[in-house]
């Protein structure tokens, strides 16, 4: 069965046809992993897998010292987190699945407080996390590839995250995309 399994992973991926993953839901996923490409290499040097929790919470300590960066303008995402791992019915046992460690009762506790009308400290974090979830689980295979379909309307949303969040960065030149996070010793 396993073995089965496998294989049908794997002639999927390889063979991905429109049948399988249409060419619009094909670009969302490429989106998804060339805007973690960019992220990481703008923001990250060198990236160490180990290493990202630690730098995130410094990026969003540096970005809640910034006069350009309102968290406000990101409460999109805080209505789309909070409904999908707070509100619905089955939202905690989605949030379960995000296999967020040590960073999981920070991000619940911030999505809560959201929908309650707070600002959590950690609520930007959240989204960052959520999105690092998403990224680590499809490429470490937490994220069936045969299940895409399921979440895409999630990685639509981190897309448009990290897509504005970048761009935010650069129109107001955010000194992390020039100096990067480096490598703690």
């Amino acid at each position: 069965m396993h073995k089965q399994n496998m294989k049908r992973q794997i002639e999927w991926a390889y063979t991905l046809k429109d049948n399988q993953l249409s060419m619009e839901k094909q670009d969302v996923v490429l989106k998804f992993m060339l805007l973690f490409n960019v992220f990481e290499a703008r923001l990250f040097n060198p990236f160490n897998p180990g290493q990202v929790n630690a730098r995130l919470v410094e990026m969003c300590k540096d970005l809640s010292e910034m006069e350009w960066f309102r968290i406000e303008k990101y409460d999109y995402y805080g209505n789309f987190f909070a409904d999908r791992y707070i509100t619905q019915n089955d939202g905690l046992q989605k949030f379960a699945r995000l296999h967020l460690n040590k960073y999981s009762n920070r991000v619940k506790n911030a999505l809560i407080a959201f929908n309650e009308g707070e600002y959590d400290s950690d609520l930007f974090l959240s989204y960052l996390q959520i999105a690092y979830a998403f990224r680590n689980n499809l490429f470490h295979g937490s994220k069936d590839v045969l299940d895409l379909n399921v979440y895409l309307d999630c990685f639509k949303m981190i897309n448009r995250l990290i897509y504005e969040l970048l761009g935010d960065m650069a129109d107001n030149s955010f000194r992390g995309l020039e100096y990067r996070y480096p490598r703690k010793s």
